[in-house]
This record gives C-alpha cells, structure tokens and sequence, in this order.
C-alpha cells in the first residue's frame, strides 16, 4: 500500500483525495497537490419501519445490519461466521448481491439454514432507507475499506 502511494504521488497525472486530511497528507509528506472530491451523501430522513415490517418482519431495533456488494474483501463471509457464533434473537440482514457465483455459493452454504439470515439481494430506494433507519447496528466488514458510501450512508440516518 505505502508502495503504491509513493507510486501514485510521484508519478500519476492527478491524484484524487477524498477529504481535507489526505489532501493535506499528500501535500505535507509528498509536496503533491491533489484534487479534492469531499464523499458526502445527503441525510436520509428519519423512516419508521412499516416497509420492513412487511416485507421482513423486521421492527425498529431487532436487527443487524449488512450493506454491500457480495464479494471476499467486502468480509460478508467474516461477518455470517461471526454473527454463527452468537446466541441472540437480533437478526442479521444482509442487504447485496454478488456477482461471483461461486462466493454466492459460500455465502449460502455458510448461512445454512439460519432463519435469522435474511438476505435482501439488491436493495435501494425508501426499503433500503427504511432498513438504515431501523437497525439496531450498522456493520463495516470490509477488509479494504475505512470510509465506504454505505458507512456514510448509514451514518447520515
């Protein structure tokens, strides 16, 4: 990673930084000037769980959150491993799908037959809302990402 900033920093065209802090780490350990794209997302206004209470069961509170893509780096598969080891009524939603049948087949197999799974596929729109404003917690499993859309997604509720 260290590798491919000093890469990025000496040699690209244009460097793109996401945040006021990388712009000015670039500037102080590389002198390299950087364009500025600040990742912001509106707030999602406050949404009662009506939409999720029909079509999951799911109430305020009583659930899990998982928004993504389907895929190993993502950590969907380090998550459903985790959440198996509980003892808990809270439900897990896993709100994505995948473009990798075989990973789809891993993700399945490691969910079994655990009723308190329950996988959305693709999900956007007042559901997807619905389900931000309602969950009891929002998890971040990826194993490359700090600062994903869906975090400040689900930050901005």
């Amino acid at each position: 990673m260290q590798l491919g900033e000093k890469i990025a920093a000496k040699y690209a065209d244009e460097v793109i930084t996401l945040s006021e802090e990388m712009h000015q780490f670039f500037l102080d350990k590389y002198n390299r000037e950087t364009v500025l794209i600040k990742n912001a997302i509106s707030p999602i206004p406050q949404t009662d769980d009506t939409e999720i209470k029909e079509k999951y069961g799911l109430s305020k509170g009583s659930y899990i959150l998982y928004v993504g893509r389907l895929s190993p780096e993502k950590g969907p598969q380090d998550l459903i491993k985790a959440y198996n080891t509980l003892k808990t009524d809270t439900k897990l939603v896993i709100a994505g799908v995948s473009a990798d049948e075989t990973f789809e087949n891993e993700i399945k197999e490691l969910i079994g037959n655990n009723e308190n799974i329950i996988c959305t596929g693709f999900t956007t729109g007042s559901l997807l809302h619905s389900l931000y404003c309602n969950c009891a917690m929002y998890v971040l499993p990826s194993h490359t990402e700090g600062l994903a859309l869906t975090l400040l997604e689900a930050m901005s509720c």
